[in-house]
């Protein structure tokens, strides 16, 4: 559906922003205990993100590397996060307050320099460029179905558990598609504007397929 050089509309498709528009919307329809699952969808697209990502935005196979898999910044904090819930651990109050405040401020800076890089762009030349619309349509329509019907043909038989994979396969584009775009030589600019339009568009897209989602579910 995308040519092989199309490697931000690719990257824009398949990784969803599914914290900071999914945590909301999954704490809205299911409650605190679908935040739980969300967060775990959300730590291994992050990992995801950080290696074949990469990969999908550089061309370069080094991405996924065993190296690159382990130590790239999604998998370590995945690991510091997984092994403290693990064991039980106490953390001390002042570093529970430092990362929590720092965990505070990733949503903000995000969109600091999501919001610095459309400055930067002329946002007139995305409306008239109708590749960016087909992978708005992919993004926000083709992937949610088809991962409804994956959902819909695994037995996961939870009711809690499918709304949740479908808010986060519905949701717009990930601000990384702009960041990583950035940090790994693809058009950050093309990247940000993208992830403007979905996140508009997405407002009218998400209640049309959590509804469909209800109903096929529940």
């Amino acid at each position: 559906m995308l040519k092989k050089e199309d490697r931000i509309d690719k990257y824009a498709t398949m990784f969803p922003n599914a914290g900071f528009v999914g945590i909301p919307l999954v704490l809205a329809t299911v409650g605190y205990e679908g935040v739980f699952f969300m967060s775990g969808y959300i730590m291994a697209n992050n990992v995801t993100q950080w290696t074949y990502g990469q990969y999908l935005i550089s061309g370069d196979k080094k991405a996924m590397t065993l190296r690159q898999t382990i130590l790239n910044p999604g998998m370590i904090g995945a690991a510091i996060g997984l092994s403290i819930y693990i064991s039980r651990l106490p953390v001390p109050a002042f570093l529970w307050k430092s990362v929590d405040s720092l965990a505070a401020l990733n949503t903000p800076l995000a969109m600091i320099i999501l919001g610095s890089y459309i400055a930067n762009s002329n946002f007139s030349d995305l409306l008239a460029f109708p590749k960016a619309y087909w992978t708005t349509f992919l993004r926000l329509i083709v992937t949610a179905l088809i991962s409804i019907g994956v959902i819909y043909l695994l037995p996961i038989n939870d009711y809690m558990v499918e709304i949740v994979l479908t808010i986060a396969s519905c949701a717009p584009a990930a601000t990384n598609t702009a960041i990583l775009g950035r940090l790994f030589g693809g058009d950050y600019e093309y990247g940000a504007r993208l992830v403007v339009l979905t996140t508009l568009l997405s407002l009218f897209t998400i209640p049309i397929i959590v509804q469909f989602a209800q109903l096929l579910f529940g």
